[in-house]
This record gives structure tokens, C-alpha cells and sequence, in this order.
């Protein structure tokens, strides 16, 4: 008989064992991760309710967030502080300019930190994309960088050359311009010139011819 009343105690305790390892499994799973150690917490009740998972990895992406953009705000900060804006961006022609006879624009950035710039070329306004070469920065001996940017082109009367630089340290992009402006060779002024030397030189004939017929005469 106390084997038997003792077997039934037993059998007791463990059903009662059963129900709270299923009670607390129910309840876990509808506990979210704890807000304040991310996706890794234990789970727990707050204020006696349950939040569902959906508002966990909501909160947990809201702080992903946050964290994303503390991490933005301090590189930002770095740059302003250990980087240089370039110092002196230039725009020029290799050789010297003739219509309608290729040649090469450069442009010409230096004293920047940190490499690289990107640079942007147009033409009339145009973006010009695959025609540039160069774009390696090198060293200075200050500890800034230089970069140079080439692109080749054929000058038409008018046409409009822009190469535009960005850098983290800069606010706003700077843009250079570069028109083709070659002076006409006028004929006019020439061809003047030359009608007012020779009458000029027919006019000494002339008047020497009547000085010495009016000496003959006399």
C-alpha cells in the first residue's frame, strides 16, 4: 500500500513539472527581446504583459537605426576635422589652341586629404562619361594629394568645357570653365594696309615725275 500511495505522488509531481515547463514555453514566446540588449537579450515580462515579436524587431530595428546614424554623424565629423578641401582647382588646354586640331584639356586639382576627388567633365553642359584619363592622385610633400584629370577634345568656336570636383570635405562642388575662344585672323585691315601703300608709293612716282619734267622745263 505505501509503494503504491508513494508511485502516485510521483506520477503527481511530474505532471505538475509538465504544466510549468509548458506554461513558461508559452509565455517566452510571446515575451519580445528585451529594447535594451537588441536581437541577443533574454526575454522577459514588462508590467505583467506580453509584446508581441513584431513590436520586438520593430523596436530593434528603430534602434539599428539609431545606431546607423550616430556612426554617420561621427564619420562626418572626422572628415571635417583630419580631412582638406582642395586648395586650388585649375582648368587649361596641353598645347596651345587651333580650330578643328585635337588636343587635351586638364584639369587640375591639388591640396586635398584625404584620396580621392572625383571629377566630372562636360561639355556644352553635357555630362562626358568614358572620355577622361588619368584620375591617379599622387602625393605632395605637404602630406596633401594631387590629382589630374585629362580629356581629349577638339576645338570648335564657342563650345563650353566644365570639370567639376568633389571631395567629403567639401560642401558644394567646385566647378571650373573653360570656353574656346580663338581670335579670327581679320583680311580686311591687311588688304587696307597694302591698298594704302601703294598709292602712297604711286603718289611719290607721280610727284616725282612732274618735279623733274618741271626742272626740264625751266
Amino acid at each position: 500500500m505505501n509503494d503504491r500511495r508513494k508511485r502516485q505522488q510521483e506520477k503527481h509531481m511530474m505532471m505538475e513539472n509538465r504544466n510549468d515547463i509548458t506554461t513558461v514555453s508559452q509565455s517566452a514566446a510571446l515575451v519580445p527581446f528585451d529594447e535594451e540588449e537588441g536581437s541577443g537579450g533574454h526575454a522577459k515580462k514588462t508590467n505583467g504583459q506580453s509584446q508581441t515579436t513584431e513590436d520586438s524587431w520593430t523596436h530593434t530595428g528603430l534602434r539599428n537605426v539609431h545606431i546607423w546614424t550616430q556612426r554617420k554623424e561621427i564619420l562626418t565629423w572626422i572628415y571635417s576635422v583630419f580631412s582638406d578641401a582642395p586648395s586650388a582647382v585649375l582648368i587649361y588646354p596641353k598645347e596651345d589652341v587651333l580650330l578643328d586640331v585635337q588636343n587635351t584639356l586638364v584639369c587640375h586639382v591639388s591640396g586635398f586629404y584625404p584620396a580621392p576627388v572625383q571629377v566630372q567633365w562636360t561639355h556644352n553642359e553635357r555630362n562626358v562619361s568614358g572620355a577622361a584619363t588619368g584620375n591617379v592622385p599622387y602625393p605632395s610633400k605637404d602630406g596633401t594629394f594631387s590629382q589630374i584629370s585629362r580629356l581629349e577634345f577638339t576645338p570648335k568656336q564657342g563650345d563650353i568645357y566644365s570639370c567639376t570636383v568633389q571631395h567629403p570635405a567639401l560642401s558644394t562642388p567646385l566647378t571650373r570653365i573653360w570656353d574656346v575662344d580663338v581670335p579670327q585672323s581679320s583680311v580686311g585691315p591687311a588688304v587696307f594696309c597694302g591698298l594704302g601703300l601703294t598709292v602712297g608709293l604711286l603718289g611719290v612716282a607721280t610727284g616725282t615725275f612732274f618735279l623733274i619734267k618741271g626742272n626740264e622745263c625751266s
